[in-house]
Parts: C-alpha cells; structure tokens; sequence
C-alpha cells in the first residue's frame, strides 16, 4: 500500500469518467491525501461536474511512462464515489492539499475563485 500511496501522491493528472444518461471523460488536475481520497477542482458548469452530481458514481485513472524507456510504465484504473465538498473543513482541506500539490496554483486557486465557480 506504501508503494500505491507515493504513485498516487505523484500524479497530477487524473482522467475521470463519469455517466448521466451518456458518458463523459475529462481530465482534472488532482492529488491525493494520506488516506487516499482524491481531490480535483472543477467548476459546477463543466460537464463532468453536472454528471457527477446527479450520479457519483465514477470511474478513474491514472497514467505513468518513461519517455526514454516506454516499457517503464505505470497505471492505476479505479471505480468509486466522487462527491462535491461542501462542508467548509472539508474544502479548506481540499484546497491545502492542492496548494501543497500546485503552489503554482495559490494565485488562481483562491477561496473567492473557488467559491464563485465550484
């Protein structure tokens, strides 16, 4: 499990496909907690986000290659609930550990950015 976590603490790009009524797949910037829930940040208006709200149900993955020896390789492919955080503990804690994954990001990812758009 040790060697999962630190793949998944990795990643920043996550590929999530979700389903209402027909399929959808986007990407997401994302990471991932000590207790392996993974955090994404997306407006409520994209298309992921409607369908994910009216069926949590997802699934997801995440890739890995070595451009210098394409048979080094890695994948994680998963299937879980992906619910909106609304609880504000909840996104402060969201939100830091995207700072911490994406310091390049505290600029754009503003509490005001988040709260007008998630």
């Amino acid at each position: 499990m040790k060697e999962l976590l630190k793949f998944l603490k990795s990643q920043r790009l996550i590929t999530i496909a979700s389903y209402n009524n027909d399929l959808w797949i986007s990407n997401a910037y994302a990471c991932t907690d000590d207790n392996f829930n993974i955090y994404f940040i997306s407006p409520t208006k994209a298309k992921h986000s409607k369908y994910i709200e009216a069926n949590s149900n997802i699934v997801f993955s995440f890739s890995w290659f070595d451009p210098k020896n394409l048979s080094n390789r890695k994948g994680l492919q998963g299937k879980g609930e992906c619910k909106m955080v609304k609880n504000p503990i909840e996104l402060a804690k969201g939100i830091k550990h995207m700072y911490d994954s994406f310091p390049e990001m505290r600029d754009i990812l503003t509490l005001k950015w988040i709260t007008e758009n998630v």
